[in-house]
């Protein structure tokens, strides 16, 4: 019998050649390779005649083999195979690309399926057809013709035909799936079960089954999905954090100061953070605003009154400019603030004391006042995460762009303040609090996912040390700090009785042991619990590689735990003392992903600009019109405007399509005598364009360039060169036009820049088009989006146009969900979420069913005890996915 988690280098039939080949596709187990999922189907079913072929159609016949013959073409590595088939009613062509096996696999006489395109020629032809030899006298089922056939994503030597070949015997060796939804949510949605559901998502009878397939699937995951986010705010109810008073006349005093009048949905979103800061359980909440559109000030203020009431506040930024960007505004804005403004980068320490005094110091420096509280605000990069900055008060934790960092980094900032024992608010009485508390939930999650990770690439039933290997390697993989060397002390009224030396100490707070097992029982469980009993350590994992399942138990020993679990109450009063979190966000993110990849944050909406501000023109422009365009750009500088020309890369690049090691299918008639040229051309690069536009178009202009791979001073130099270039006096150290990558994608303000050019714009997604035009029109002056493109495909002029079009940025990103889908936004590869629930996340009705059945579940079974392999299931994918 056959497991999902048996390797496939251990079923016979799969050698080595196709195990490596797998592994470039991420399978390496039966799951990996059953869970690999159609990309799509060609409707082969129908079996036609010949002569009833049409030109362009998709199609199978079904014939005798007249003649097969190869040879080479004009290029003498592009190979030709051409095989004559011929039925009841006429005869065609069929021709393949530089796959001569063909010719020694088909051989003259034989009964075959063709399944392809019909070439619209002089002479119709099927181009690359898949092809099956046919058995009519036996009870034999196609897998490649004549019926739905899926088309997988491939890689170099591993075809959909070879994929195929490898599931259909799998689906019916492997052994039954037990199903992880509860029956009656898969009734309610009528949705089939698993094990039925593999079979027809691979290969259905007709395309209906294999959607509905699909949708059990993606269900699957938007549940899961759903779950995992409602138990987060379930879990967040129940933490503590500092209240912070919202003291009403300090608060418009504030706003007060500010040169300008907040726009109403300004107003809204701010009093919305507020009020959530006044409550003693965690905010969590994403601030999405248009760009332009005054989230920054909405944090600061926030910050501030955090400042007020004695508290902390840390205020992370994706890069250096931002972070000097975001605390230039506070001090802008906000001069009389006294009780320090710290700006930590990776290149620079600062902090800001008021009424215009402003030092610089070493970094150490700065830790330490941090750490004594003498710092309220401290804006910065990844640097406030290292382990040497510590917030004595941390009360507010504001991120901008949260997806631009990982889960551990947001993580690790919000901990920062939980890692001490000082309680961060006054109004609180002062109890301790560690890091212990709910016993390393975050740990076990990390040392579950290792688990399941050894377990899916080698299996079942092994010994147990070969189970302790693979665990080192993953553990070492994965920076779980771990030994295996380390004896326990066993007390017994405050004197030693003796040792235990566990298989693993983990972090030195959880005891992991590894059995393998027939199964484990009470006994096991019992001697693990009198360890934990004799010793300082509180939780321990029980691990069983068992026969035929994986099986994790956890055992604890901790009287103030068992107290939490026994009262509500107690919990409240026990649990950590958590930080706010605010997100802000200028991406925009269409409505159905907000609540369905950020359903665990509150959602506070800027939906207006503010006043005076004047559209951007936008305007797409054709090759031709280059010219014209620099012309512009020239009068523009002229009248003391600037200009940002963004380009895809940093170095030029060339790509070139080789047709003689394509299999796909060409133009027939091209291959007869030699092409004039093969495709090639050239991405636009800073480098050769800052040369083109600094000594042939604009060399009587100050032309810089700025990208990643630049030092920090220097980027910081050039960035903070072009933003002072309108109060510059001095000629040479102006900047007209700046050259750049994406780096100036988020947040960069410069309010003098009017002309946003943008080359190459078929590599760049949509929110970053619309991120790169929001750096322009922050100013008094009318501004400029030039969008210049070399690719002429529809899909291409569609978005761009919708750029175009768009009144602003929530618009244009449910315009790019219905022209692109959610991939635009988050990627499977950024998130970890599979392919099928990406696309699903366009289907609001079924967005929708998965979150009342989440809801519903949670009101049933809240710790999902009554759903072991649900609970189980909804912590592997917890480990999978992660919105970065």
């Amino acid at each position: 019998m056959i497991f999902l988690k048996t390797p496939l280098s251990s079923i016979l039939g799969i050698g080595p050649k196709f195990v490596s080949k797998l592994k470039k596709l991420g399978v390496e187990t039966v799951k990996d390779l059953l869970w690999h999922f159609p990309t799509r189907y060609e409707d082969f079913s129908q079996i036609y005649k010949i002569a009833d072929l049409i030109p362009k159609q998709q199609a199978t016949v079904q014939g005798i083999i007249k003649k097969i013959s190869g040879r080479r073409a004009w290029h003498r590595r592009l190979y030709i195979v051409e095989a004559f088939i011929k039925d009841s009613s006429g005869s065609i062509k069929a021709v393949w690309f530089n796959q001569p096996y063909i010719k020694n696999i088909l051989q003259v006489g034989r009964l075959a399926n063709f399944s392809g395109k019909v070439v619209d020629s002089d002479e119709p032809y099927l181009s690359n057809p898949i092809y099956e030899l046919v058995n009519k006298y036996e009870n034999w089922e196609t897998k490649h013709t004549a019926r739905i056939v899926p088309i997988y994503s491939e890689t170099k030597g591993l075809t959909s035909k070879g994929l195929r070949y490898l599931i259909k015997p799998l689906l019916e060796e492997t052994q039954k799936i037990p199903e992880v939804l509860p029956l009656e949510i898969l009734k309610k949605q009528c949705l089939p079960e698993i094990n039925k559901a593999l079979k027809n998502i691979h290969f259905p009878h007709n395309l209906s089954e294999a959607l509905l397939a699909k949708k059990r699937f993606a269900f699957e995951d938007l549940f899961l999905l759903q779950l995992s986010n409602l138990k987060q705010r379930l879990k967040l109810a129940r933490e503590k954090a500092p209240a912070i008073d919202i003291n009403l006349p300090e608060l418009k005093k504030l706003i007060g100061q500010l040169p300008f009048e907040l726009t109403p949905s300004q107003k809204k979103s701010l009093w919305e953070i507020i009020q959530d800061l006044n409550k003693p359980r965690p905010m969590n909440r994403l601030l999405q605003g248009d760009v332009g559109s005054g989230k920054t000030i909405i944090a600061a203020i926030a910050a501030l009154r955090t400042a007020e009431a004695g508290c902390q506040t840390a205020f992370m930024a994706p890069t250096e400019i931002l972070a000097s960007q975001h605390y230039q505004t506070l001090i802008k804005f906000f001069p009389k603030f006294e009780k320090g403004l710290a700006l930590l980068t990776g290149s620079e320490a600062k902090v800001y004391y008021g009424k215009g005094l402003e030092t610089e110091m070493k970094k150490s420096e700065l830790y330490k006042k941090i750490s004594v509280q003498k710092i309220a605000i401290i804006i910065g990069t990844h640097a406030l995460i290292q382990k040497t900055v510590r917030f004595p008060k941390l009360a507010l934790v504001i991120v901008d762009e949260q997806h631009r960092f990982g889960v551990s980094q947001r993580a690790s900032l919000i901990r920062r303040s939980t890692q001490t024992n000082t309680q961060i608010n006054a109004d609180y009485t002062k109890t301790q609090t560690t890091t212990e508390n709910f016993l390393f939930k975050d740990l076990t999650y990390k040392i579950r996912g290792a688990i399941f990770e050894v377990s899916n690439k080698i299996g079942l039933g092994l010994k147990e040390n070969i189970y302790s290997k693979a665990l080192i390697i993953e553990f070492k993989k994965r920076n779980i700090n771990f030994t295996t060397e380390k004896s326990i002390s066993i007390n017994y009224n405050n004197e030693n009785i003796g040792t235990y030396r566990p298989d693993f100490i983990i972090d030195n707070k959880v005891i992991l042991e590894i059995k393998a097992l027939p199964f484990i029982g009470k006994i096991e469980e019992k001697q693990i619990w009198s360890y934990l009993k004799g010793s300082d350590y509180k939780l321990a994992l029980l691990v069983n590689f068992g026969s035929k399942e994986l099986n994790i138990k956890r055992i604890i020993h901790d009287k103030s735990y068992v107290n939490l679990r026994e009262s509500g109450s107690s919990l409240r009063e026990s649990a950590l003392i958590l930080p706010h979190f605010l997100s802000m966000s200028a991406t925009p993110i269409p409505r159905t992903l907000n609540l369905t990849i950020f359903g665990d944050l509150d959602l506070s909406l800027i939906t207006e600009l503010p006043k005076n501000r004047k559209p951007i023109i936008t305007k797409i422009v054709a090759p031709e019109n280059r010219e014209k365009a620099y012309q512009f750009i020239r009068d523009q500088i002229k009248k003391g405007r600037q200009a940002f020309v963004i380009c895809p890369r940093i170095e030029p690049t060339q790509t070139k399509t080789d047709y003689t090691q394509t299999k796909t299918e060409i133009p027939y008639e091209s291959v007869l005598s030699p092409r004039k040229s093969m495709l090639l051309w050239e991405t636009k690069a800073v480098k050769t364009e800052y040369e083109k536009l600094s000594k042939k178009i604009f060399p009587d202009l100050k032309v810089a360039m700025l990208h990643g791979k630049m030092k920090p001073k220097e980027k910081e130099k050039t960035m903070s060169a072009f933003a002072k270039t309108a109060k510059e006096k001095d000629k040479n150290k102006r900047i007209d036009i700046l050259v750049s990558t994406s780096v100036v994608e988020v947040g960069v303000d410069v309010s003098n820049a009017t002309i946003m050019m943008i080359e190459g714009t078929e590599r760049f997604g949509l929110a970053q088009l619309y991120q790169f035009r929001g750096r322009v029109g922050r100013g008094e002056h009318q501004s400029y989006c030039l969008l210049f493109t070399d690719s002429a495909a529809k899909t291409t002029q569609q978005r761009l146009k919708s750029i175009v079009e768009a009144k602003n940025g929530f618009e244009l990103a449910e315009k790019d969900l219905k022209i692109r889908g959610p991939g635009e936004f988050f990627g499977e590869a950024q998130t970890g979420l599979p392919d099928l629930a990406m696309k699903a996340l366009q289907n609001p009705e079924l967005v929708k069913a998965a979150r009342e059945a989440a809801r519903e579940m949670l009101r049933s079974d809240p710790a999902l005890e009554k759903h072991p392999l649900l609970s189980e299931q909804l912590i592997r994918f917890q480990t999978q996915i992660h919105f970065e």
